[in-house]
């Protein structure tokens, strides 16, 4: 098991020359071992420094050359390396170690092929040898008629109260007051001093961030559509797609924003100047500021906001959307299409497809979501699709269907839409289901769909993708969500540690190093964990606990564990990090990535370098190094919110419209 000192370098390992030297020495044969993989996997490799090379040599000796192989990228290859079996491919920690894909692309420059994918969804795409799965939900045009309205089941959680007002809350019968969510939202976002009440220099202030926000296309004005859509990205984001499926931000967007838009659209033009934003800002502020203080607080951000602003009539926290927060709208009442594609790897020609089932969903999803967010996972035998409450199909390679499993309809907390993928590993399959109902974590025999164990779990909706991981030859399973970070035997179900400590609305995936599981979160509030495996028990603010961030972390994407290197973005937008993931100290810290702006998608990590793409179509490649250095900007005519996968010598990238293979021709 890996010792403090390894996991925390310090300036003590300098005095330690002698033993040092030893333990290299006796290192040698898998530090040459490991020195000639990197070579392998990076054309231009940094040169290992003294500091690492004293890292690696103490992982050898405490840990032994199997964790020093997986730091490194695995010297013994395995097949399903060479491929992109699962969601963060395979690894499960965004890395490909065997591929090289192209630097540079456009439209017109390195598509190998490009191929419409009929429907929605953010699956990134699973690859083994000459076949490509994607899963979709296709709209049929069929309708049906929405079933009567109910009340939201209040019994699914008695116990603690939900985080947004009731119907007729503070807002009155019939609606809710916006000021009840924004006034939070503008507080956090804007007190820069943390005195817990706004200045008029950080009021204002927050219009001009705000409004650089909705004005992604630099317009210098939005019209009242646009503003509506983008309105999200300024509010709290909503939990959809994590791990296999990446999905909106905002769910109040679409509710609040047409009423904000019209209380600052000053001569109601129907557009919207910064000028007129700002304007609005600092009269709310006047307004608001009645006696005189010279600083709001919440309770005067909520008043004014419930004043100024009209209240909406559905979907409101409390209201259809579900529990506590912003619901998707109405109910469904076009019949989907819930369907397998296989494609050849090198044409991009539809091999097979298969409708796995053809149903109307019984929950809306967010505005910028899908009914397909799940990814697939494959052993190169079999495919596996994952369409969350519309069941878990086994295909063998031809697409004829082995077995299926229906675990029931999840009730996603706010109408947010589901997004956690299953996870595989040697045989077998793990789907974890935290909704607004029974929550479980259940284990499948991937042969023929028998269930192994089941173990009840107490949370909140969560949409982050279990991690399966060995440590001292056993593997575990380990899970993040609102309430604890837990592990599981792998092969019993049995609870092995869980640990306090992310925020609320968990979607990253964790990911894994040599002895250590790494597990964040970024919703109203920010949490990175560094966890020491091998302990049991409940790890919470224990020595477990190897280092902690509590800034910038993400909210959507999972991070990118590369080498010594952990990537991560803050919440949705393109602002990158990048820590020793040994020392918990930063490379480089909160580095704006000025050619994309919003990120939903995961970073991936091939050929010491970094892709990391954007929503508008735009992929940066950045060198994966302790200094941030880009090394291209690349546009793409479809916008991007699936995670790209690398196989071979080349990027497979899922936009809203368009499957691209993008290789050198």
């Amino acid at each position: 098991m890996l010792t403090d000192d390894v996991l925390n370098p310090s300036d003590q390992m300098k005095n330690q020359d002698c033993s040092l030297e030893t333990a290299v020495h006796q290192a040698a044969p898998a530090l040459a071992a490991a020195h000639s993989d990197l070579r392998r996997q990076t054309p231009a490799p940094e040169s290992l420094s003294l500091s690492r090379v004293a890292r690696l040599a103490l992982l050898v000796i405490s840990g032994g050359a199997s964790l020093l192989a997986s730091w490194t990228g695995h010297a013994a290859s395995s097949p399903a390396e060479q491929n992109w079996p699962q969601w963060r491919g395979p690894l499960q920690n965004g890395v490909a170690p065997h591929a090289n894909p192209p630097t540079e692309w456009s439209e017109t420059k390195n598509v190998k092929w490009k191929v419409k994918i009929p429907g929605e969804g953010y699956a990134t795409p699973t690859i083994w040898g000459e076949k490509v799965f994607v899963l979709s939900a296709i709209p049929t045009g069929k309708k049906v008629e929405p079933p009567p309205a109910t009340a939201p089941d209040s019994s699914a959680r008695p116990n603690g109260p939900p985080e947004g007002d009731g119907p007729g809350g503070r807002g009155g019968p019939g609606g809710f007051g916006p000021g009840n969510f924004l006034g939070r939202q503008m507080l956090v976002a804007a007190d820069k001093n943390s005195d817990r009440k706004l200045s008029r220099d950080e009021f204002t202030g927050l219009a001009d961030a705000w409004f650089d926000k909705l004005d992604t296309d630099k317009a210098g004005k939005l019209d009242q559509e646009k503003f509506a859509e983008r309105f999200g990205d300024v509010m709290g984001p909503p939990p959809e797609g994590g791990p296999g499926g990446r999905g909106g931000r905002g769910g109040g967007g679409r509710f609040i924003g047409p009423g904000f838009f019209g209380a600052t659209d000053a001569n109601k033009d129907n557009t919207l100047t910064r000028e007129e934003f700002k304007g609005a800002f600092a009269k709310w502020f006047t307004d608001w500021n009645a006696d005189k203080s010279g600083a709001l607080t919440e309770e005067k951000l909520r008043e004014g906001l419930n004043a100024a602003l009209p209240r909406p009539q559905s979907g409101g926290p409390g209201g259809r959307g579900g529990r506590g927060g912003f619901g998707g709208g109405q109910p469904p009442t076009e019949v989907h299409q819930f369907v397998v594609f296989c494609l050849d790897r090198q044409t991009g020609k539809v091999l097979w497809q298969q409708a796995a089932r053809e149903e109307v969903s019984h929950q809306a999803r967010h505005q910028t979501g899908t009914f397909s967010s799940p990814s697939a996972i494959t052993d190169g035998q079999h495919v596996f699709a994952h369409f969350g409450s519309r069941g878990l199909y086994c295909y063998d390679l031809n697409g004829k269907l082995q077995w299926s499993q229906d675990f029931g309809d999840l009730r996603i907390a706010n109408n947010f839409g589901e997004g956690s993928s299953p996870a595989l590993h040697g045989g077998t399959i793990v789907l974890n289901w935290d909704h607004e109902g029974d929550d479980f974590i259940v284990a499948l025999d991937k042969a023929t769909g028998k269930e192994l164990w089941r173990q009840p779990r107490d949370e909140r909706t969560s949409w982050s993708t279990p991690l399966v991981v060995e440590h001292e030859g056993k593997p575990q399973v380990v899970t993040t969500a609102t309430g604890k970070i837990r592990s599981y035997e792998l092969s019993t179900g049995k609870l092995i540690w869980e640990c306090a400590g992310l925020t609320p609305n968990v979607i990253p995936s964790p990911v894994a190093g040599p002895g250590m599981v790494y597990c964040t979160s970024g919703f109203r509030g920010n949490a990175l964990l560094a966890i020491r495996l091998g302990k049991s028990g409940d790890l919470t603010d224990s020595d477990a606990i190897v280092w902690r961030h509590n800034k910038a972390t993400p909210y959507v994407p999972s991070p990118l564990l590369y080498e010594d290197k952990l990537y991560f973005l803050s919440n949705n937008n393109g602002v990158l990090s990048c820590f020793d993931a040994l020392a918990g100290k930063p490379f480089y810290s909160e580095q704006r990535l000025e050619q994309i702006r919003n990120v939903y998608a995961s970073p991936v990590g091939a050929a010491g370098r970094v892709y990391i793409a954007g929503r508008d179509g735009t992929t940066l490649v950045i060198k994966n190094s302790e200094s941030l250095e880009v090394l291209a900007a690349n546009k793409l005519d479809d916008g991007i919110d699936a995670s790209p996968a690398a196989v071979g010598k080349a990027l497979f990238l899922r936009g809203h419209e368009n499957l691209y293979c993008i290789a050198e021709k």
